[in-house]
Protein backbone atom coordinates (compact mmCIF):
# COMPACT_ATOMS: atom_id res chain seq x y z
CA UNK A 1 0.00 0.00 0.00
CA UNK A 2 1.24 3.44 -1.26
CA UNK A 3 0.32 6.51 1.02
CA UNK A 4 1.62 9.57 -1.10
CA UNK A 5 -0.79 11.84 0.93
CA UNK A 6 0.67 11.76 4.19
CA UNK A 7 4.11 10.34 2.55
CA UNK A 8 4.01 7.38 4.23
CA UNK A 9 4.67 3.89 1.93
CA UNK A 10 3.93 1.12 3.86
CA UNK A 11 5.04 -2.11 1.67
CA UNK A 12 2.86 -5.50 3.28
CA UNK A 13 5.37 -8.42 2.36
CA UNK A 14 3.62 -12.23 1.79
CA UNK A 15 3.43 -14.39 5.06
CA UNK A 16 6.49 -17.26 5.61
CA UNK A 17 3.94 -19.99 5.59
CA UNK A 18 2.83 -19.13 2.17
CA UNK A 19 6.14 -18.47 1.11
CA UNK A 20 7.53 -21.50 1.88
CA UNK A 21 4.78 -23.64 0.59
CA UNK A 22 5.28 -22.44 -3.07
CA UNK A 23 7.38 -24.10 -4.89
CA UNK A 24 11.28 -23.23 -5.86
CA UNK A 25 11.16 -21.04 -2.45
CA UNK A 26 13.23 -21.58 0.45
CA UNK A 27 13.67 -20.24 3.73
CA UNK A 28 16.71 -19.32 5.59
CA UNK A 29 17.37 -22.44 8.03
CA UNK A 30 18.46 -20.17 10.75
CA UNK A 31 15.22 -18.15 10.28
CA UNK A 32 13.47 -21.40 10.30
CA UNK A 33 15.22 -22.56 13.53
CA UNK A 34 14.78 -19.28 15.67
CA UNK A 35 10.75 -19.45 14.03
CA UNK A 36 10.40 -23.15 15.15
CA UNK A 37 11.30 -22.19 18.66
CA UNK A 38 8.38 -19.35 18.95
CA UNK A 39 6.19 -22.09 17.21
CA UNK A 40 5.87 -19.23 14.41
CA UNK A 41 5.99 -21.63 11.20
CA UNK A 42 2.33 -22.91 11.76
CA UNK A 43 1.49 -19.53 12.09
CA UNK A 44 1.64 -16.23 9.63
CA UNK A 45 4.35 -13.38 9.82
CA UNK A 46 3.41 -10.41 8.42
CA UNK A 47 6.21 -7.88 7.73
CA UNK A 48 5.49 -4.46 7.16
CA UNK A 49 7.91 -1.76 5.86
CA UNK A 50 7.79 1.61 7.03
CA UNK A 51 9.12 4.75 5.23
CA UNK A 52 8.24 8.22 6.60
CA UNK A 53 9.89 11.45 5.19
CA UNK A 54 10.76 14.13 7.84
CA UNK A 55 8.29 16.15 5.86
CA UNK A 56 5.67 14.14 6.57
CA UNK A 57 2.95 15.17 9.54
CA UNK A 58 3.60 12.47 12.34
CA UNK A 59 -0.08 12.44 13.58
CA UNK A 60 -0.97 11.11 9.63
CA UNK A 61 1.06 9.05 9.83
CA UNK A 62 0.55 7.44 12.68
CA UNK A 63 -3.00 6.90 11.41
CA UNK A 64 -2.41 5.35 8.08
CA UNK A 65 0.01 3.12 10.34
CA UNK A 66 -2.64 2.23 12.53
CA UNK A 67 -5.19 1.74 9.91
CA UNK A 68 -3.11 -0.86 7.96
CA UNK A 69 -1.16 -2.52 11.04
CA UNK A 70 -4.98 -2.93 12.24
CA UNK A 71 -6.32 -4.16 9.22
CA UNK A 72 -3.93 -7.12 9.00
CA UNK A 73 -4.23 -8.03 12.56
CA UNK A 74 -7.76 -8.84 11.83
CA UNK A 75 -6.96 -11.08 8.79
CA UNK A 76 -4.27 -12.44 10.68
CA UNK A 77 -4.80 -13.10 14.17
CA UNK A 78 -2.54 -14.75 16.47
CA UNK A 79 0.48 -14.37 14.14
CA UNK A 80 4.02 -12.63 14.57
CA UNK A 81 4.24 -8.83 13.29
CA UNK A 82 7.86 -7.59 12.43
CA UNK A 83 7.06 -3.08 11.84
CA UNK A 84 10.31 -1.88 11.03
CA UNK A 85 11.70 0.71 8.71
CA UNK A 86 13.11 4.24 8.95
CA UNK A 87 10.47 6.17 11.08
CA UNK A 88 10.19 8.85 13.68
CA UNK A 89 7.03 8.45 15.40
CA UNK A 90 5.97 6.05 18.77
CA UNK A 91 4.18 3.24 17.71
CA UNK A 92 3.25 2.37 21.21
CA UNK A 93 0.95 5.42 21.55
CA UNK A 94 -1.47 3.95 18.71
CA UNK A 95 -0.18 0.27 19.14
CA UNK A 96 0.27 -0.33 22.64
CA UNK A 97 0.68 -3.92 22.45
CA UNK A 98 3.66 -3.39 20.00
CA UNK A 99 7.50 -3.43 21.43
CA UNK A 100 10.26 -0.91 20.11
CA UNK A 101 13.22 -3.25 19.89
CA UNK A 102 16.10 -0.51 18.89
CA UNK A 103 17.43 1.38 22.19
CA UNK A 104 20.43 3.45 20.98
CA UNK A 105 21.74 6.21 18.57
CA UNK A 106 22.43 5.68 14.99
CA UNK A 107 22.47 9.34 13.81
CA UNK A 108 23.86 11.96 16.76
CA UNK A 109 20.99 11.34 19.61
CA UNK A 110 18.41 10.03 17.05
CA UNK A 111 17.17 6.63 16.51
CA UNK A 112 16.16 6.27 13.44
CA UNK A 113 15.58 3.22 12.46
CA UNK A 114 12.86 1.43 14.57
CA UNK A 115 12.07 -1.97 14.54
CA UNK A 116 8.50 -3.53 16.94
CA UNK A 117 7.11 -6.66 17.03
CA UNK A 118 3.79 -8.01 18.94
CA UNK A 119 5.81 -10.31 21.27
CA UNK A 120 8.08 -8.85 24.35
CA UNK A 121 11.95 -9.83 24.03
CA UNK A 122 11.73 -11.12 20.49
CA UNK A 123 14.66 -9.31 18.96
CA UNK A 124 17.69 -7.59 20.67
CA UNK A 125 19.23 -4.85 18.76
CA UNK A 126 22.95 -4.00 18.13
CA UNK A 127 25.51 -1.32 17.33
CA UNK A 128 26.82 -1.99 14.09
CA UNK A 129 29.75 0.08 12.26
CA UNK A 130 28.99 1.67 9.10
CA UNK A 131 29.51 0.11 5.94
CA UNK A 132 32.35 1.86 4.77
CA UNK A 133 31.15 6.00 4.02
CA UNK A 134 27.33 4.46 3.70
CA UNK A 135 24.29 7.31 3.89
CA UNK A 136 20.93 7.99 3.22
CA UNK A 137 21.91 10.05 -0.13
CA UNK A 138 24.86 7.45 -1.12
CA UNK A 139 22.15 4.22 -0.44
CA UNK A 140 19.86 6.36 -2.60
CA UNK A 141 22.59 6.92 -5.31
CA UNK A 142 23.95 3.23 -4.86
CA UNK A 143 20.66 1.65 -5.69
CA UNK A 144 19.32 3.84 -8.66
CA UNK A 145 19.20 2.49 -11.95
CA UNK A 146 20.75 5.65 -13.95
CA UNK A 147 21.12 4.28 -17.40
CA UNK A 148 16.73 4.64 -17.09
CA UNK A 149 17.11 7.87 -17.65
CA UNK A 150 19.53 7.92 -21.04
CA UNK A 151 16.85 5.58 -22.64
CA UNK A 152 13.71 7.87 -21.23
CA UNK A 153 16.04 10.81 -23.29
CA UNK A 154 16.70 8.46 -26.49
CA UNK A 155 14.79 8.77 -29.55
CA UNK A 156 16.17 6.26 -32.18
CA UNK A 157 19.73 6.66 -32.04
CA UNK A 158 20.06 10.35 -30.51
CA UNK A 159 20.31 11.07 -27.01
CA UNK A 160 18.94 14.44 -26.29
CA UNK A 161 21.82 15.68 -23.87
CA UNK A 162 19.33 18.61 -22.66
CA UNK A 163 16.49 16.31 -21.31
CA UNK A 164 19.34 13.24 -20.43
CA UNK A 165 21.33 16.06 -18.16
CA UNK A 166 18.25 17.85 -16.88
CA UNK A 167 16.54 14.60 -15.66
CA UNK A 168 19.38 13.48 -13.73
CA UNK A 169 20.10 16.41 -12.06
CA UNK A 170 16.25 16.67 -10.69
CA UNK A 171 16.66 13.24 -9.23
CA UNK A 172 19.67 14.21 -7.14
CA UNK A 173 18.02 17.36 -6.13
CA UNK A 174 14.79 15.19 -5.35
CA UNK A 175 17.02 12.99 -3.21
CA UNK A 176 18.51 15.64 -1.12
CA UNK A 177 15.41 16.96 -0.53
CA UNK A 178 14.01 13.81 0.88
CA UNK A 179 16.82 13.39 3.39
CA UNK A 180 17.92 16.76 4.12
CA UNK A 181 16.48 18.97 6.55
CA UNK A 182 16.45 22.57 5.73
CA UNK A 183 17.01 25.64 8.04
CA UNK A 184 15.91 28.42 7.62
CA UNK A 185 18.11 31.54 9.02
CA UNK A 186 16.71 35.17 9.84
CA UNK A 187 18.66 38.12 9.25
CA UNK A 188 18.27 41.38 10.71
CA UNK A 189 18.72 44.99 9.56
CA UNK A 190 20.29 45.38 12.74
CA UNK A 191 22.70 42.02 12.82
CA UNK A 192 26.03 43.78 12.10
CA UNK A 193 28.46 41.33 9.91
CA UNK A 194 31.49 41.60 12.64
CA UNK A 195 29.22 40.22 14.77
CA UNK A 196 30.54 36.66 15.05
CA UNK A 197 30.08 34.26 17.53
CA UNK A 198 33.68 34.97 19.01
CA UNK A 199 32.18 38.53 19.71
CA UNK A 200 29.19 38.09 20.72
CA UNK A 201 31.22 35.57 23.71
CA UNK A 202 33.42 38.14 24.69
CA UNK A 203 30.38 40.96 25.18
CA UNK A 204 28.61 38.23 27.41
CA UNK A 205 31.61 37.30 29.17
CA UNK A 206 31.90 40.90 29.66
CA UNK A 207 28.37 41.88 30.69
CA UNK A 208 28.55 38.67 33.28
CA UNK A 209 31.69 39.99 35.07
CA UNK A 210 30.13 43.59 34.91
CA UNK A 211 26.96 42.49 36.83
CA UNK A 212 28.82 40.11 39.23
CA UNK A 213 31.29 42.79 40.01
CA UNK A 214 33.80 41.23 38.91
CA UNK A 215 36.80 44.12 38.16
CA UNK A 216 39.60 41.68 36.94
CA UNK A 217 37.82 39.45 34.62
CA UNK A 218 35.98 43.24 33.17
CA UNK A 219 39.23 44.39 32.55
CA UNK A 220 40.34 41.24 31.01
CA UNK A 221 37.30 41.49 28.91
CA UNK A 222 37.74 44.37 27.88
CA UNK A 223 41.26 43.59 26.66
CA UNK A 224 40.20 41.25 24.49
CA UNK A 225 37.28 43.78 22.86
CA UNK A 226 40.08 45.82 22.23
CA UNK A 227 42.24 43.86 20.32
CA UNK A 228 39.38 41.96 18.52
CA UNK A 229 39.39 43.12 15.26
CA UNK A 230 35.58 43.14 14.72
CA UNK A 231 35.24 46.16 12.52
CA UNK A 232 36.10 45.65 9.25
CA UNK A 233 36.48 48.09 6.21
CA UNK A 234 33.63 48.45 3.92
CA UNK A 235 34.95 47.72 0.42
CA UNK A 236 34.53 50.82 -1.77
CA UNK A 237 32.21 50.29 -4.71
CA UNK A 238 33.24 50.13 -8.21
CA UNK A 239 32.22 53.54 -10.33
CA UNK A 240 31.79 51.46 -13.98
CA UNK A 241 28.09 50.73 -13.40
CA UNK A 242 29.04 48.58 -16.83
CA UNK A 243 30.44 45.80 -14.27
CA UNK A 244 27.15 44.61 -13.05
CA UNK A 245 25.55 44.39 -16.44
CA UNK A 246 28.07 42.28 -17.28
CA UNK A 247 28.42 39.66 -14.29
CA UNK A 248 24.36 39.72 -15.16
CA UNK A 249 24.72 38.44 -19.08
CA UNK A 250 27.46 36.20 -18.08
CA UNK A 251 25.15 34.23 -14.99
CA UNK A 252 22.08 34.89 -16.91
CA UNK A 253 23.85 33.04 -20.25
CA UNK A 254 22.46 29.56 -18.30
CA UNK A 255 18.49 30.82 -18.29
CA UNK A 256 18.23 31.38 -21.65
CA UNK A 257 15.62 29.34 -23.67
CA UNK A 258 17.87 27.58 -26.24
CA UNK A 259 15.71 25.95 -28.57
CA UNK A 260 18.38 23.92 -30.43
CA UNK A 261 18.90 20.46 -28.92
CA UNK A 262 22.42 19.73 -28.59
CA UNK A 263 24.36 17.43 -30.86
CA UNK A 264 27.43 15.67 -30.44
CA UNK A 265 29.62 17.17 -33.31
CA UNK A 266 32.54 14.62 -35.06
CA UNK A 267 35.51 16.26 -34.47
CA UNK A 268 38.05 16.86 -37.73
CA UNK A 269 40.57 13.77 -38.29
CA UNK A 270 43.49 16.06 -37.34
CA UNK A 271 42.25 16.92 -33.75
CA UNK A 272 42.69 15.24 -30.65
CA UNK A 273 39.80 14.00 -29.33
CA UNK A 274 39.26 14.61 -25.35
CA UNK A 275 39.11 11.03 -23.90
CA UNK A 276 37.54 10.58 -20.17
CA UNK A 277 37.76 7.88 -17.46
CA UNK A 278 35.49 6.71 -14.98
CA UNK A 279 39.04 7.49 -12.43
CA UNK A 280 39.49 10.50 -13.83
CA UNK A 281 35.58 11.86 -13.37
CA UNK A 282 35.88 10.35 -9.65
CA UNK A 283 38.89 11.74 -8.36
CA UNK A 284 37.85 15.05 -9.68
CA UNK A 285 34.48 14.83 -7.91
CA UNK A 286 36.57 14.19 -4.61
CA UNK A 287 38.48 16.97 -5.16
CA UNK A 288 35.47 19.41 -5.23
CA UNK A 289 35.32 21.93 -1.76
CA UNK A 290 32.36 21.44 -0.12
CA UNK A 291 31.99 25.11 0.96
CA UNK A 292 31.78 26.14 -2.57
CA UNK A 293 28.32 27.67 -3.26
CA UNK A 294 26.29 25.00 -5.80
CA UNK A 295 26.44 25.85 -9.33
CA UNK A 296 23.12 26.48 -11.48
CA UNK A 297 22.21 23.02 -11.48
CA UNK A 298 21.78 23.31 -7.09
CA UNK A 299 23.53 20.10 -6.52
CA UNK A 300 25.81 20.81 -3.01
CA UNK A 301 29.64 20.59 -3.70
CA UNK A 302 29.40 18.71 -0.49
CA UNK A 303 27.09 15.52 -2.49
CA UNK A 304 29.34 15.65 -5.67
CA UNK A 305 31.92 14.75 -3.09
CA UNK A 306 30.73 12.63 -0.35
CA UNK A 307 28.54 10.36 -3.43
CA UNK A 308 31.88 10.33 -5.59
CA UNK A 309 31.46 6.73 -6.63
CA UNK A 310 28.12 6.90 -6.86
CA UNK A 311 27.79 9.80 -9.39
CA UNK A 312 31.18 8.66 -11.48
CA UNK A 313 29.40 6.44 -13.93
CA UNK A 314 26.09 8.76 -14.74
CA UNK A 315 28.43 12.05 -14.87
CA UNK A 316 30.91 9.88 -17.47
CA UNK A 317 28.32 8.86 -19.26
CA UNK A 318 27.16 12.43 -19.89
CA UNK A 319 30.16 14.11 -20.57
CA UNK A 320 31.28 11.56 -23.12
CA UNK A 321 27.63 12.37 -25.04
CA UNK A 322 28.53 16.23 -24.62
Amino acid sequence: MDIRTTGVHVYELQTLLYYQNQPNNTVNDELRETLCGFGLLRQPVVIVGVYIPPGATAKDALCELYSAISRLQNTNPGGLFIVAGDFHVNLKSVLPKFHQHVNFAMRGANALDLAYTNIPSAYRAEPRPHLGYSDHISDCFEHTDWQMFREAATYSTTTDLEEYTSSVTSYIGKCIDDVTVSKTITTRPNQKPWMTAEVRALLKARDSAFKAGDKAALRKARAKLSITNYRTTTPACDSDASFPDALNHFYARFETQNSVAARKTTPPPDDQVLCLTAADVRKTLRRVNPRKAAGPDNIPARVLRECADQLTDVFTDIFYIS
